[in-house]
Parts: structure tokens; sequence; C-alpha cells
């Protein structure tokens, strides 16, 4: 697989007029190999004409980078004959959890039955991020498409104070049956590596992600499995093989599921139960949270940590 080169002049200059900018597709661009590539920002529009995956696009999304914090991004479709087809692709990962180069397998698809209508849906984080889309339709639609971006800033919910050392995050037994993916971030809004979990083993379908926290700030991410970065799975998700980001600094949920599905989860530190409530907004969305590991012995971090607003304490069974 090969890629464009351009320079950081180039780059500049397609980003200067990414707000406004107005792309046409070209059905010549018609795999990964080679894709359309587009600058866009909150504004930007895509707009085409196609009746199958052979005079679809495929697009090489380049988003202008922002100030430093958690977007979430849209692509919004209008057409007189829908419903067309969007799909964010990625690569696939196998059974051991390798990712495997030069594949093209699908993370997110357009549904006809969420709200609103046809849309897709990720989050990115200010650096630049890029990915791969595909756009086609079907016999039915006949009209041009127009796919309008949208942007939002998401502010994570703050979850406390806790002390370094192990944590353990879970969505098992928290009185819902979500079948959720767990991933964690550095204060820069990096993925750590190794930090994420879909289910731990054959007993539940739910996420149990236990690791060590040095003194720092976090970012928590919780959604419908998959909920797909450029991170391998780790060794100890019993379900490794799916599909992942070709890029950095994106995160994509994979299905629309219940538009309002129960994410509640609990953060465990020596015994104690910390669980919190939590609700997806619609569909795609995926719940953020933040937390800070300060090393506070004493009085002061029990204090800190029992000044959680938002969580339900309770001793663990």
């Amino acid at each position: 697989m090969t890629f464009r080169t351009i320079t950081a002049a180039a780059v500049l200059t397609a980003f200067a007029g990414a707000a406004s900018a107005q792309w046409v597709a070209d059905p010549a661009f018609n795999s990964k190999t080679e894709a359309q590539e587009i600058f866009v920002a909150a504004g930007s529009t895509i707009t085409g004409n196609s009746t199958g995956t052979a005079n679809g696009t495929y697009f090489l999304v380049n988003v202008e980078p922002a100030a430093p914090a958690i977007y979430r991004h849209r692509f919004l479709f209008e057409s007189d004959t829908p419903p067309h087809r969007g799909w964010i692709k990625g690569l696939n990962q196998n059974a051991s959890g390798e990712i495997q180069p030069g594949t093209d397998s699908l993370i997110q698809a357009t549904n006809a039955n969420t709200d609103p209508a046809i849309f897709n849906q990720w989050y990115g984080f200010g650096k630049g991020e890029q990915f791969f889309y595909q756009v086609f339709g079907t016999a039915a639609t006949t009209s041009d498409y127009t796919i309008t971006m949208e942007t939002e800033m998401v502010t994570p919910q703050n979850l406390g104070v806790f002390q370094p050392g192990q944590l353990a995050i879970t969505t098992i037994d928290q009185g819902h049956d979500t079948r959720t993916h767990i991933h964690v971030y550095d204060e820069n809004l990096q993925p750590i590596p190794g930090f994420q979990n879909i289910r731990p083993d054959s007993s539940t379908f739910q996420s149990f992600l236990e690791r060590d926290y040095e003194a720092g700030t976090y970012y928590l991410a919780i959604g419908l499995r998959n909920l797909a970065n450029d991170q391998a799975t780790p060794d100890d998700s019993i379900q490794r093989n799916q599909p992942v980001m070709d890029f950095p600094n994106i995160l994509v949920a994979g299905q629309p599921g219940n538009a309002d599905a129960d994410l509640s989860f609990a953060i465990l530190q020596d015994g104690t139960e910390f669980a919190f409530d939590a609700q997806r907004q619609g569909a795609y969305d995926v719940f953020w949270g933040s937390f800070t590991v300060v090393p506070a012995p004493g009085a002061a971090g029990v204090l800190a940590i029992a000044g959680l607003a938002a969580a339900r304490r309770r001793r663990t069974r």
C-alpha cells in the first residue's frame, strides 16, 4: 500500500480552507491503495453520486488540527434518494492480536435506524487524525448525496483522585449486560499500549481492565465493542481479533447498538469499589471520564477519594 507524500507547506495550504472545503467524490478512487485525499473541518462537505460499490469512492480523510481536547466528529448524509452507505475502514487483527498490514476491514457502517438517520461518527484529539472512508450507494440511490462534517467538543466526567498502584476498571456486575470495551489514555490523550479490555474470559461479554498506574492524569473511554483505535488488543482480552484503525489519534465505536446503552462501571482500589453511573447519549457515542493519580498518603488522600461526587461507594464483595 502506498500513500501520496506531500510537503508540510502543501498540508498547511490544504488545511487553510478546510472549514469551508467542498469536495466532489471521484469514483476513480475506489480502494485503499487508490484513495481520494481530502482535508476537512467542521462545515466541510462531500458531494457525489453512487448507485453501487463499483462507482463509490474511497477517501483518505485528513482532519484539520485543533487545540488539544476530545472532539466528537460526524459526517451527516443528505439525499433525495437515501440511504447511501458510509463505511469507516481499518485493519484486521488475527486471533493472536497481531495487526495485519494491507488489509481492509469495516469498522463502522451507517445505519438507517439511528438518530439522525445515516451518519458516521468518530473521536479525535486535535492532532490532525486520518482515516480511510468508503462511500457508495445502491440501485435506488440515484440522486446526489451531500455529506456535511459536524464537530462538538466533549468534556469528560471528573472521576476524582486515586493513589498510585493497581486500579481495576470494570463494567461487570454493574446492573446491566451491555457488551463493553474499555480504553485508557494518558494526559496527552495518547492511548497507553495494553491499557484496554474487551472481555477478560468466556464467562462474560463485559470488560475488566486491571493495571498499575503511576502519578498523572488519565482519560477513560468506554463504549460498545468494537471500540477501535490503532492499538493491538492485549493478551488478557479473550477476544483479540477485532479490527483496528490504520492511523493514530482516532477512536471509533464500531456499532450503533442501543443509543442509550448503560455503560455504568466501577473503579476498584485496595478493596474498595467506587461505582459510577454512565450512559451513552446516542448511537456510536463513547463515555469519557478523567481521573488523577496522586501520591497522597494519610487523611488528605482519603478525603480526596471520598469526595467523588459522582460515585456510589460500596465495599467489594
